[in-house]
């Protein structure tokens, strides 16, 4: 998923914008080729069910809608939202940011820095990996960096901060995605895992859709455009909070046993 979200902004400037002479339109059917064939691969190379195993799929999967009920889906849910609207929202303002700022021609080391700063993130990932289950540790520590990240592309001016900056916000999405990513199957019970993902999923993408719109709504009326920034904060800040407490949530099984 990382890789999947890092390559689309990293070579869309330099490869894709000009095998298609530049139509940004192009460059999205582009993109969107991959998630046509994935699918298809899917279909094509996933082990084929047998007898057994269709009848324990079917009693799992006989639970799939969410249960919205169930708080921890809504506290996954804008833990996770908090992770990923800054990541979009980040993507798509920081060229126009940096235009307002008389600074275009930082944009492209800046996105390569937001962005190649989350392949860093994937190696030390898989050094520390054993350390991260249910640990409050990776959002008290890159949640206060992605805030200060933003707080930076606010305050500082100079280029190598701007760079600075945009690492620090990188390296933090991909620190705390990880873990929020692994808790459903920690958290719930086995038979609600998946229904679990898909409402954490619905709820953190719909906020991926609000939240930049948001930003880019405070820019239109306020006119100043470091405050499209201060939603970003803000979700930095909650991220620290919701990810250290559910993070500290008992899994169902042991709830259930209490």
């Amino acid at each position: 998923m990382v890789i999947g979200a890092i390559l689309p902004p990293v070579l869309t400037i330099p490869i894709i914008l000009p095998l298609v002479g530049g139509s940004w339109r192009v460059n999205f059917l582009v993109w969107a080729v991959p998630a046509i064939v994935i699918p298809a691969v899917f279909l094509l190379l996933s082990p084929k069910e047998t007898r057994a195993s269709g009848t324990a799929s079917t009693a799992i999967g006989s639970l799939w809608w969410p249960d919205w009920k169930n708080p921890l889906i809504w506290l996954l849910g804008f833990t996770f939202g908090c992770n990923n609207s800054p990541f979009f929202a980040a993507n798509a303002f920081l060229g126009d940011y940096l235009i307002s700022r008389a600074q275009a021609e930082w944009l492209g080391p800046a996105l390569a820095s937001l962005n190649g700063a989350q392949l860093v993130a994937l190696m030390l990932l898989f050094v520390v990996a054993g350390r991260l289950q249910r640990r409050a540790w990776p959002f008290l520590l890159f949640g206060p960096l992605m805030f200060f990240g933003f707080l930076g592309l606010i305050l500082l001016q100079s280029p190598f901060s701007i760079v600075v900056c945009t690492a620090l916000i990188g390296i933090s999405m991909v620190m705390t995605m990880t873990p929020i990513l692994a808790l459903p199957p920690l958290l719930a019970a086995p038979a609600d895992v998946a229904r679990t993902a898909a409402g954490m999923l619905t709820i953190s993408y719909t906020c991926a859709i609000i939240i930049p719109t948001l930003c880019g709504a405070l820019w239109d009326a306020s006119g100043r455009p470091w405050i499209v920034f201060v939603p970003l904060c803000l979700c930095a800040v909650a991220l620290t909070v919701l990810g250290a407490i559910v993070s500290r949530r008992r899994p169902a099984a042991q709830a259930a046993h209490s």
